[in-house]
């Protein structure tokens, strides 16, 4: 068996590491720490490295057809608009389970227009900046355009089945409603320091962007859509969210919970959700977060401690100097890196 690659912590990376994230050096680039990228670390921090240090683009394979991001894009952005929509239209942004019963009545006339437009954006017509992709579908709505998408092969079945996926969050909001959405898209981050071995400390920065943040059933809720299959999360402690085979929707979920919990200006317990659409229709379904079987719907009571300790430890790994970047070749199946280092297995 060959040696694992890695990658030692010289002073040049150590410098280049607090240049990129250290929130407190004056001359850096200020860089957040994203769920992404220590998902990365987690999977290999050979990976990390390539990728968030070196700063390594992976080699792109021609892909055709409509891949899975794009398939959960165009679902976020449909979700976004329409519910963005009703609040507008309503008191307080509540959204009542007639509000979502009417919407699921009407598909034809209402929500596949604008499912439509979603495709137009990212898939027919793809927008240069994607963080644009939601204005510009308002705009369309705005002015009664109609995109004249051709739909065939393969895309008339990813139509279809985002059809059912909408109708699915419909009939799981219906029950739980009535709901008052606070945002989507919410950019929610926070400040750690770490005082990683044999160096300063470092002030690092973590966060990302909440799909649908909303109250609900007397709790401030953190939602996620899964486009994707459902996983089968068995989590029995924090060690199984950020060790070895740690589960990266967990640790964004939980941190995105951290985040809001520190800037929350009401007192109701913050509960994450990851909401896979496949299921959602189901009656008793439950989208919450489950640690050694039991819901998180109370965050701040239940993980918030354990979480940021365990949290900070890993991050004062990445950046501890002792530590080198090391590979996991457990992780080389699914990576976009592996044309570099596969010569190691």
């Amino acid at each position: 068996q060959m040696p694992r690659m890695e990658v030692q912590k010289t002073p040049d990376i150590m410098a280049l590491l607090r240049n990129k994230y250290d929130q407190g050096d004056p001359d850096g680039r200020h860089v957040v720490l994203s769920p992404s990228a220590i998902n990365s670390y987690l999977d290999c921090p050979l990976k990390f490295y390539f990728k968030h240090v070196a700063g390594l683009k992976p080699e792109k394979e021609e892909e055709l057809g409509l891949q899975a991001n794009e398939m959960g894009s165009i679902f976020h952005d449909t979700a976004q608009v329409l519910y963005e929509t009703m609040a507008q239209h309503s008191t307080d942004r509540t959204i009542t389970a007639s509000m979502l019963t009417d919407l699921h009545k009407q598909m034809k006339s209402r929500v596949e227009p604008v499912l439509d437009m979603a495709f137009d954006v990212h898939y027919f017509h793809p927008i240069a900046d994607e963080r644009l992709a939601c204005q510009q579908i308002k705009e369309m709505m705005d002015k009664g355009v109609k995109p004249h998408n051709e739909y065939a092969g393969e895309l008339i079945i990813y139509r279809s089945v985002l059809v059912q996926f909408l109708g699915n969050l419909f009939r799981h909001d219906a029950r739980h409603a009535p709901l008052r959405l606070l945002g989507t898209e919410v950019e929610r981050a926070f400040e750690m320091q770490i005082m990683p071995e044999g160096i300063e400390p470092m002030t690092i920065k973590t966060g990302g962007r909440i799909d649908r943040l909303d109250q609900a059933e007397g709790h401030t809720r953190i939602v996620d859509y899964k486009t994707g299959n459902a996983q089968d999360h068995t989590i029995n402690s924090m060690d199984d969210i950020m060790g070895t085979k740690h589960d990266g929707y967990y640790l964004q979920a939980l941190l995105y919970a951290y985040a809001e919990m520190l800037q929350s200006e009401s007192n109701l317990p913050i509960t994450p959700q990851l909401l896979y659409l496949g299921q959602a229709s189901m009656p008793d379904y439950d989208p919450s977060l489950k640690i050694n079987k039991t819901a998180v719907d109370d965050f701040a009571q239940q993980v918030a401690e354990d979480f940021i300790t365990s949290l900070r430890s890993r991050v004062e790994e990445i950046f501890s100097p002792n530590t080198p970047f090391t590979q996991n070749i457990d992780a080389c199946g699914q990576c976009d890196f592996r044309q570099l280092c596969h010569g190691h297995k």
